[in-house]
């Protein structure tokens, strides 16, 4: 899962505040898993009020795609370089340590 991923491109001359709109920047990933994984988590509880039970395959799905987005957004917010949105621990270093 983690051999295509590849680091967005981001040009700081256009942004306004390069600090603080990095760190908005940095949070998209995050926030974007997090967004998937409340959107499983609507497709589990439409399939359990349907009346599937939590055996049937159609609510495992929803619940391997909230498990995966979760993880992935613990990921993201890790400072490991390789899996690391850089941009969230860039406005925490001075400017003379980057």
């Amino acid at each position: 899962m983690f051999g295509w991923a590849k680091p967005v491109p981001v040009n700081f001359h256009a942004l306004r505040r390069p600090k603080r709109d990095m760190l908005w920047v940095a949070l998209a990933g995050p926030a974007a898993n997090l967004a998937m994984a409340i959107g499983w988590a609507a497709a589990f509880k439409v399939g359990a009020l349907s009346g599937l039970r939590q055996s049937d395959f159609l609510l495992q799905v929803p619940i391997a795609g909230i498990e995966v987005n979760l993880v992935f957004m613990a990921l993201n917010l890790l400072p490991i370089l390789p899996l690391m949105e850089a941009g969230l621990s860039f406005p925490c270093f001075p400017i003379r340590s980057r």
